[in-house]
C-alpha cells in the first residue's frame, strides 16, 4: 500500500519559533513577536486544513498536544514516529532535544484509543545516546510498494541509522545530498520529504536540490526503474514547499495530492496537468506554519498503516 486514508495530526499547545532546528532549518523565519497572536493563526490554519481533509472523505485523528513541558514543533508529528504496515511501529531518533519531548504525547496509546493495533514498538530513541538520527517520514521518504527508501543525508539523517532501518524492514537505500542556496552557499537541506515526495505512479522531486550528477542519475533512475511518473520542480519551487507534499486516499480509495496554498500557487499550468492525471489536488493555506515553523503540509500529516 502506497497511500493511506487514515493520518494522524497534533493540535499544537504552544506553537513557537525553535531556536534549536532553525541551526540546520533554513526554511524557518523569527518573525513574530507576540506568541498569543501566533498561535491563534497556526490554530486557524491546523483547524482549515484537517476540516478540508474531512470534508473530502479523509480519517483525520487529531491528537491535543498536552503543554508541559512547552513543544514548538509538535504541530510535525511525521518526524517523531513511522507507521509500518504489519502493526509495526517506530520511534524516531531526534536530534533536537526539545523535539524529543513530543514522546511524551503517548501516540501509540492515542492510536489505540482510536482502534489502532500495534504490536510491535521498535524504539530509535536509543541512538539519540550515540548522536545518530533518523525523524521520522521527514528523513526517510518511502516507496513502500517497491521497498524503497529515499534519504538525504544531513545533520538530522545518519547514514548508519538510516541501514539499520532499511535491514529491519527489507528496504533498499536510496542515498544523496540535497542543497539550498541560504547567505551566499549551498547549504545541506535538513529534511528529504522537502526535496522530493513519492505517489503511487508518480514522483515530485526538486534535481536541482541535488549537486552532484552521480547522485542525481542515481535517484532518477531508481524512480524509472519502479515506473514512476517524474514531475520536477525547480529550487523556487522547493523553496514554496512544492515538493512537501504528501499522497492520500479517501474512503472510495480516490487519490489525493496534499499541499499547501504557496506550494500550488508556485507551480506552472503543465506541472498541475501532470498531477491531475493521477490525483486530485486539495490545498490549504498554513504560510504562517510554513514561515515560522519551516514546514509544510506532508510535514504536518502523519500517516497511519496497520
Amino acid at each position: 500500500m502506497s497511500a493511506t486514508n487514515n493520518v494522524l495530526m497534533v493540535r499544537p499547545s504552544k506553537f513557537n519559533f525553535n531556536n534549536q532546528t532553525s541551526k540546520s532549518n533554513f526554511f524557518q523565519k523569527n518573525i513574530f513577536e507576540c506568541e498569543n497572536e501566533l498561535n491563534l493563526r497556526v490554530i486557524n490554519e491546523f483547524d482549515n486544513l484537517v476540516t478540508i481533509l474531512r470534508r473530502y472523505q479523509i480519517n483525520v485523528h487529531v491528537l491535543i498536544d498536552n503543554d508541559k513541558p512547552k513543544k514548538p514543533d509538535s504541530i510535525f508529528p511525521n518526524n517523531i514516529f513511522i507507521s509500518m504496515e504489519k502493526n509495526k511501529f517506530i520511534y524516531s531518533s531526534m536530534k533536537c532535544l526539545n523535539r524529543r519531548y513530543e514522546r511524551n504525547n503517548d501516540i501509540t496509546g492515542f492510536l489505540k484509543k482510536n482502534g489502532f493495533d500495534i504490536k510491535f514498538i521498535n524504539d530509535y530513541s536509543v541512538y539519540e545516546n550515540r548522536n545518530k538520527f533518523l525523524e521520522g517520514t521527514g528523513s526517510l521518504v518511502l516507496d513502500r510498494t517497491n521497498k524503497l527508501a529515499f534519504c538525504a543525508l544531513s545533520p538530522r539523517s545518519d547514514k548508519e541509522l538510516l541501514q539499520i532501518f532499511c535491514d529491519e524492514y527489507s528496504f533498499e537505500p536510496v542515498i544523496f545530498t540535497a542543497y539550498q542556496n541560504h547567505n551566499n552557499r549551498r547549504a545541506v537541506i535538513y529534511h528529504t520529504n522537502v526535496v522530493m515526495s513519492i505517489c503511487s505512479d508518480y514522483s515530485i522531486v526538486c534535481f536541482d536540490a541535488i549537486d552532484s550528477f552521480k547522485e542525481k542519475n542515481h535517484v532518477y533512475k531508481k524512480l524509472k526503474e519502479v515506473g514512476k511518473t517524474i514531475i520536477e520542480i525547480n529550487e523556487n519551487q522547493l523553496l514554496s514547499f512544492a515538493g512537501n507534499v504528501i499522497e492520500l486516499k479517501n474512503i472510495d480509495n480516490e487519490s489525493f495530492l496534499v499541499m499547501s496554498s504557496r506550494a500550488l500557487n508556485s507551480l506552472n499550468n503543465n506541472q498541475k496537468k501532470m498531477i491531475c492525471k493521477f490525483s486530485k489536488i486539495i490545498s490549504s493555506d498554513i504560510s504562517t506554519i510554513e514561515d515560522v515553523g519551516g514546514g509544510g503540509i506532508r510535514c504536518m500529516i502523519a500517516e497511519i498503516f496497520n
